[in-house]
């Protein structure tokens, strides 16, 4: 298994989730790998690097995809190419580009995380398109970065990765 982890527009929101979420793959003796992007990258080309990433690894369906925002989106459409064991979606940023059909066959695990004061994904829209799908969803008192929450995220992705670790023991 492995994680890539894919950002949002910037990694400074999310410098702090990124070490907090290589400790918890640490202790499953999982591999962490953050997407490398250029600077103010647009999301297509975004999604085309992490798509080029996910199918340059040895094997592609133990990958676990982190998306934080514009990473979501990135995560949801390489998965729909190359399925994948997991995916956690942070401030998925899926409804601002101009795919409709998102589909999350492609990955056997997935859970959204979203907060209700988000000014820049709208909660109700992430919900809607949750129950669409029955995915599992965590909604906090955050706003889109949720830099006051990495503790409780990183509680977040870690019982995330024990249900995948002891799924895959069976």
């Amino acid at each position: 298994m492995k994680v890539l982890f894919s950002y949002g527009k910037t990694i400074d929101a999310g410098e702090a989730r990124l070490h907090a979420f290589e400790a918890v793959a640490r202790k499953y003796g999982i591999e962490l790998e953050n997407v490398p992007y250029e600077h103010d990258c647009p999301a297509d080309d975004r999604a085309a690097i992490l798509l080029d990433v996910v199918k340059r690894q040895s094997d592609p369906s133990s990958l676990i995809l982190v998306g934080s925002s514009m990473g979501c989106y990135g995560s949801v459409l390489a998965s729909m190419q190359v399925p994948v064991l997991g995916m956690f979606l942070i401030s998925p940023a899926l409804f601002m580009y101009k795919v409709n059909d998102y589909s999350l066959t492609g990955s056997k695990y997935t859970a959204f995380v979203v907060g209700w004061n988000d000014p820049v994904i709208p909660v109700d829209k992430v919900l809607d398109y949750v129950r669409s799908e029955k995915a599992e969803v965590h909604v906090l008192p955050e706003d889109h970065h949720m830099v006051s929450s990495v503790d409780y995220l990183a509680g977040l992705f870690d019982t995330f990765l024990s249900r995948i670790v002891a799924g895959q023991r069976r």
